[in-house]
């Protein structure tokens, strides 16, 4: 039984509900409990000065979820796309024109673990550890001879984890890269790209054998655009993570007799190994995705 009390709960809902609160987007229809449901979710939200706040969300309890926005008025226009499925988060977000002020995603997934193993005592602790591989890109272009501030940001990506296991043990990690104008694009037609090459993220999740223990993990891509008055120096600005935030292994104790069930079906049982994998040459990632891309077909048909 998944020992909570009425402080945990409000403790691990408030830290799972960061990310809506950072993009301010209406809230589902349906209440989700981040203790007890697994489910998928995307929340994104824009600004066009001229225009208001484009919002968009979606949530699928048990499966994947995508969704998407865009707004056009005459002096700017916000794009925003997520996808999340357990195991995979996608994110991009782009804003552009004089009017164009953010644009802002957040894909994630929760699920429920639950892991055991036959020569270990239930009740007793032991950690998890969970990794991802993370890889994306960046491009913003700017108005030619408009003076721009050289410490401005223009976008960041941020991977955060959040787990609840009892009163006693939760983790919070958060990685946050952060793009920035860096001075040497003060005038003319330039353009700031910043290419992200495949990054390997891992965090620890404290468990009980025997005992469930939530897990959300969150990808948040962000555009910062042009400021509600003054000079307007950002022609456009595109944070693109669509090429994924992936679970890509999954280190436990005892790997030959641990078996690890998720409350949503997916088969993390078959990224249990006793190291973590590394960052693969560039030459192999594109193997790399298509062969993720067909084991989490063949993990969520049950093949």
């Amino acid at each position: 039984m998944l020992r909570s009390t009425r402080s945990l709960m409000a403790r691990f809902a408030q830290a799972c509900l960061v990310l809506t609160l950072f993009v301010s987007a209406p809230a589902f229809a349906q209440a989700l409990d981040p203790l007890t449901d697994a489910y998928t979710a995307i929340i994104g939200q824009g600004r066009l000065w001229d225009k208001g706040f484009p919002n968009f969300n979606d949530h699928t309890i048990d499966g994947a979820t995508s969704a998407s926005g865009e707004s056009i008025s005459n002096g700017g226009m916000f794009e925003g796309e997520g996808f999340a499925d357990f195991g995979i988060l996608k994110a991009k977000a782009k804003i552009s024109g004089p009017q164009g002020g953010y644009s802002r995603v957040s894909s994630r997934f929760n699920d429920i673990f639950t892991i055991t193993n036959p020569a270990v005592t239930p009740g007793t602790a032991g950690t998890m550890r969970m990794g991802f591989h993370v890889e994306g890109h960046s491009n913003a272009t700017y108005v030619p001879n408009v003076p721009i501030d050289p410490g401005f940001m223009i976008g960041s990506v941020s991977f955060f984890a959040f787990s609840a296991l009892d009163d006693d043990s939760s983790i919070t990690h958060n990685d946050n890269l952060r793009l920035q104008y860096d001075g040497s694009f003060l005038a003319g037609d330039k353009v700031a790209a910043a290419p992200f090459p495949l990054i390997a993220l891992s965090f620890d999740v404290p468990f009980v054998y025997g005992d469930p223990v939530a897990v959300q993990v969150s990808l948040y891509a962000r555009a910062e655009g042009n400021p509600f008055s003054g000079s307007k120096p950002i022609d456009s600005v595109e944070v693109n993570f669509f090429n994924t935030a992936q679970l890509v292994g999954v280190v436990l104790d005892d790997v030959p007799n641990v078996a690890i069930a998720g409350q949503s079906g997916f088969d993390y049982a078959s990224l249990v190994a006793e190291t973590l994998p590394a960052v693969p040459e560039p030459s192999s990632l594109a193997l790399l995705a298509v062969g993720l891309t067909l084991a989490a077909r063949r993990r969520r048909s049950g093949s």
